[in-house]
C-alpha cells in the first residue's frame, strides 16, 4: 500500500508517502536534501553532527496527520544518489522529552518538531564511484 501525502500549506507538492510492513505497521517515508539538516546555530552540518545537535524537522500539522493515520515509523531518506536513511518511531517525534519545537510561522514557515540524530537508526547509503 502506497499513499501520497500532500502538504496542506504549500503548493501541494509531494513530501512523502506511506508504506506498509509485512506485520501491518505503517511507515512514513520523507525525502529531504542533506542541506535540510538543522544545525542549531552551528557553522556547518559537520560541526552540528560532531556536537550532537543535528536534527531533522517535520511540520507539526503533518505529524498530527500521521498520528491520525496510525503511522508507527518515520523514515527520512536523503535525496541524493545513495543517500543515508534515518529511521525512528513517530512516538519520538511526538514525545516532548525528545523533540525541540520551533515556530517559524511569522517568517512564512511552519511550526516544526526537530528531532536529534541520537533518536534515529542511521542506515548509510552507498557511494557511486
Amino acid at each position: 500500500m502506497i499513499e501520497k501525502f500532500y502538504h496542506a500549506t504549500k503548493t501541494r507538492s509531494v513530501v512523502g508517502h506511506t508504506s506498509k510492513f509485512a506485520n501491518g505497521d505503517l511507515i512514513y517515508i520523507a525525502r529531504k536534501w542533506h542541506d535540510e539538516i538543522f544545525c542549531c546555530g552551528r557553522p556547518s552540518i559537520s560541526q552540528a553532527i560532531v556536537d550532537g545537535v543535528a536534527c531533522w524537522a517535520i511540520d507539526h500539522d503533518h505529524l498530527l496527520e500521521l498520528r491520525l493515520r496510525k503511522v508507527k515509523w518515520v523514515s527520512i531518506v536523503e535525496r541524493h544518489v545513495g543517500g543515508d536513511q534515518y529511521i525512528t518511531t513517530l512516538d519520538n517525534y511526538m514525545n516532548p522529552a525528545c523533540f525541540q519545537f520551533l515556530n517559524f510561522e511569522s517568517e512564512g514557515g511552519a511550526r516544526q518538531h526537530y528531532l536529534s540524530f541520537k533518536y534515529f537508526i542511521i542506515k548509510p547509503g552507498f557511494a557511486k564511484l
